[in-house]
Parts: structure tokens; sequence; C-alpha cells
């Protein structure tokens, strides 16, 4: 209200984002999501089918000391002590979700380590 914007709360699942309920953005902000839901990849397509420039990633990363794309399936509890963690996955499973969903000039721009294999990134994803 403050700044007079335009902007509005809207509440759905992420596999139920679409053009016609969310509208097009030019960055779509994906933090703090993918790690929680039981189908990332279909998740992250949805996401990007409503990106026109970036799509920015932030997630919970696990298994850095391995080079191919791997993910860390969390059954219970074993993340954080929390039910609703599903997946760690490592940097080139980002990378190659990202890739396979259309995204261009994926990188890693930020990661900070708990420890050796676990931590947190940042990644960015272009639209064609």
């Amino acid at each position: 209200q403050h700044f007079n914007s335009k902007a509005k709360t809207i509440e759905l699942e992420v596999v139920d984002i679409c053009e016609e309920k969310v509208g097009r953005h030019d960055v779509v902000l994906f933090l703090g999501v993918l790690y929680h839901l039981k189908h990332p990849l279909l998740a992250l397509e949805k996401v990007a089918s409503v990106a026109d420039e970036l799509v920015v990633v932030e997630t919970e990363i696990d298994l850095c000391g391995v080079q191919e794309p791997a993910m860390r399936f969390y059954p219970g509890t074993e993340l954080g002590g929390d039910p609703s963690n599903w997946w760690g996955p490592n940097p080139a499973a980002v990378l190659a979700m990202m890739k396979t969903v259309g995204l261009k000039d994926c990188k890693m721009v930020h990661k900070r380590n708990h420890n050796p294999e676990q931590g947190r990134a940042v990644f960015h994803g272009h639209v064609a």
C-alpha cells in the first residue's frame, strides 16, 4: 500500500502455476522451495514456463563432492528435523534440471556450505 503497488497475492500449488493463473514475469524467484517438493523437476518446469528473462533458484544442496547430477532423498526428518524436506540436489543436478526445463546460460552464482557436503546455493537460468 505504501508504494501503491499493484502486486497481488495468489495462493496455489506450484504445479498449478501457468500463465493463465499468474501471468508472465521478467524475473521469477524460486527461493527455498525446490527441496520441499516431491516433484521438483515438474515444479521447476512450471516456474520456468512463466518467465520471460530470468529464473533465480535458491535451494538446499547436498552431495557437493559428487560431480555428476545427483540428489539425496530425505524420506523422514533427516534434513533439519523437518519432514517437509524431501531432496538435497547437488549443484550439478540443479543446473541439469534448469537446462532440462529449457533455461539457458545456467550457472551457480552463490554457494554457502554448512559442511563440505551440504549447504545452500543460488542459481540463475536465462530464458532463450
